[in-house]
């Protein structure tokens, strides 16, 4: 009787895991795009600078 109550359990339990789990990526996703994003625009900086020191040197 008691393994059939532990799988009730454990059935109940694992969407709440699998929940917990999914809030967490989505917590960590949303703290990390905006860290991301800025990389981004840095690079396109960085590449645009490049690009006018590579013409400014051909004069």
């Amino acid at each position: 009787v008691r393994n059939t109550n532990e799988n009730e359990a454990t059935s109940a339990f694992t969407p709440c895991i699998l929940t917990l789990i999914i809030v967490l990526i989505t917590i960590e996703s949303i703290r990390f795009l905006p860290l991301l994003l800025p990389t981004r625009k840095k690079y396109l900086l960085l590449r645009q600078r490049i690009l006018q020191e590579s013409i400014s040197s051909y004069d």
